[in-house]
């Protein structure tokens, strides 16, 4: 059960415990949501009380069915009762965030001008509606949190991207000091070779002479 759930069975309850039996049974009224073999509730918002736990056993198909039925009713209808009903199955377990959205501004009115103050009603109004604020702070502070998450996970792909691009680098001065050591490596072995020229022309140059020829002619 939801938080929201679990406030507003609580709020029906103290509404039941406030007023069982002090109200006459409303009348005109079709309570289907009544289990069979229960009186009839001697309050709309003892009836409200049983609307309530009948919903939450409902399919999510059929929650979504009442939901239009009740939509049509309070087109109908704009008793405080039918406001709170329709509140009521706005916010079952199939509710999005619109939805609940829409509830505490179907609720807002009664909770924030409740006119008569003893009404069970506009108490449970006042109930529904704190529980609604609840439940639209938990939604709200959900979605940053998932904000925040998905802010965290995009740094943490920069992160490894740049992390990549740092390997990269990496191999790149890697890859310098290898051609750097190469170059190094090719300039002693010229160095070498021109040594060795230099060593074969005195070689030469000796030879010349020893056979009395002028150094620096060819043979």
């Amino acid at each position: 059960m939801n938080r929201f759930a679990h406030l507003m069975r609580w709020g029906l309850l103290v509404v039941w415990l406030a007023g069982c039996g002090a109200l006459p049974a409303p009348q005109g009224l079709e309570p289907y949501w009544i289990r069979p073999g229960v009186n009839r509730p001697a309050s709309e918002a003892v009836s409200l009380l049983h609307y309530f736990d009948y919903l939450r056993g409902l399919p999510a198909a059929e929650q979504e069915v009442e939901k239009a039925l009740q939509h049509q009713a309070w087109i109908e209808d704009r008793s405080d009762f039918q406001r709170i009903r329709y509140a009521v199955a706005l916010s079952g377990p199939t509710a999005s965030a619109a939805e609940h959205r829409q509830a505490f501004e179907l609720l807002e009115p009664l909770a924030r001008d409740p006119g008569d103050p003893d009404s069970e009603l506009h108490l449970l109004a006042a109930v529904l509606f704190r529980a609604q604020d609840s439940e639209r702070a938990r939604l709200a502070a959900e979605k940053r949190l998932e904000r925040t998450l998905d802010s965290m996970k995009g740094l943490e792909r920069r992160l490894d991207s740049t992390k990549g691009l740092e390997r990269r680098l990496e191999a790149m001065k890697e890859l310098e000091r290898r051609l750097d050591e190469l170059e190094r490596k090719l300039a002693t072995m010229q160095e070498v070779e021109r040594k060795l020229e230099a060593m074969k022309e005195i070689e030469r140059t000796l030879l010349q002479r020893n056979r009395g020829e002028t150094p620096g002619t060819k043979p």
